[in-house]
């Protein structure tokens, strides 16, 4: 974008005034366009300084709810497609949409459509990818039913506040934090209860399994087991368990025994251990346990 002026005036010029007011009216229009881009006042593209683009390294909508819609059946006549307010970054440029959007689907046949953006930001749809597109969907021109509505390839999900507020409130522990990073801390936390408990010694040796202490419960009963080891049957599937009872260690090739609690499923082959499957679960914290 450019804006040019007339800058030769001389003595003797009769329409100078005109000039004047050109230039006049060609700086306002000017000024009106960047001051609505810089207050959110426009809808359309953004020029993004190089070290914001830093930031926003990669296209994408700017917040899980940008230009979203739901699926279900649309209501006639017009059968509009509800797209929310967004904002989306090409790569190059910002693009935003301050308001919703009715999209009409009436008239569109069965198949797969692509919602995409112009140049001003609104949303808009095609039965083939255009600059800009966004997300995908199907639509059923017989039921006008829209499924499938999946974020388009190569668009990932870019950050905002709403995102950010979102991650600071746990409803399952109806708790607010101040920081993501707390919020972090206490999930570590709570993990490192039960998922330090009976963890893999690395690194095994042959046949030899090793393992690191853990706690079990029968009922009213805790039981401590120190770090150990324990020998798997070679070219099998190897049930490596712990008996709440008295907290022993054992493997077998018959499967987990009804009453302890299973810690990994183990197959070796050619006199050593090929793969691992971690089965041990939060009941090895002490909030469970079997008979013994």
């Amino acid at each position: 974008m450019s804006v040019t002026l007339f800058k030769e005036f001389v003595v003797g010029m009769t329409d100078y005034i005109a000039k004047h007011n050109a230039n006049y009216g060609a700086i306002e229009t000017n000024l009106n366009y960047i001051l609505g881009v810089l207050t959110g006042q426009s809808s359309g593209e953004l020029a993004v300084p190089l070290g914001l683009r830093e930031i926003l390294d990669r296209k994408g909508i700017i917040g899980v709810g940008s230009y979203d819609f739901s699926e279900g059946t649309l209501q006639g006549p017009s059968y509009n497609l509800a797209v929310a307010a967004g904002a989306y970054w090409s790569g190059t440029t910002f693009l935003s949409k301050t308001g919703s959007s009715n999209v009409s689907m009436a008239g569109k046949t069965t198949g797969a459509w692509y919602l995409y953006l112009d140049a001003s930001g609104t949303p808009a749809v095609s039965s083939t990818v255009q600059n800009n597109t966004i997300r995908s969907f199907d639509y059923n021109a017989t039921t006008h039913a829209v499924s499938n509505k999946q974020i388009y390839t190569g668009v990932t999900v870019l950050f905002d506040g709403d995102d950010y507020a979102d991650m600071l409130t746990s409803a399952a522990k109806s708790k607010t934090f101040t920081k993501v990073a707390d919020r972090l801390e206490e999930i570590e936390a709570g993990q490192d209860v039960f998922s330090g408990y009976y963890a893999q010694d690395l690194p095994h040796s042959g046949l030899t399994f090793g393992y690191k202490a853990g706690k079990v419960r029968n009922d009213s009963t805790i039981t401590d087991t120190p770090a150990g080891q324990v020998s798997l049957t070679n070219n099998a599937t190897n049930y490596v368990e712990v008996n709440p009872a008295d907290g022993t260690v054992s493997a077998n090739t018959t499967g987990f025994t009804s009453g302890r609690i299973p810690l990994y499923q183990v197959a070796t082959s050619g006199g050593s251990i090929s793969t691992v499957a971690d089965k041990r679960t939060p009941a090895i914290a002490g909030t469970g346990g079997g008979g013994g």
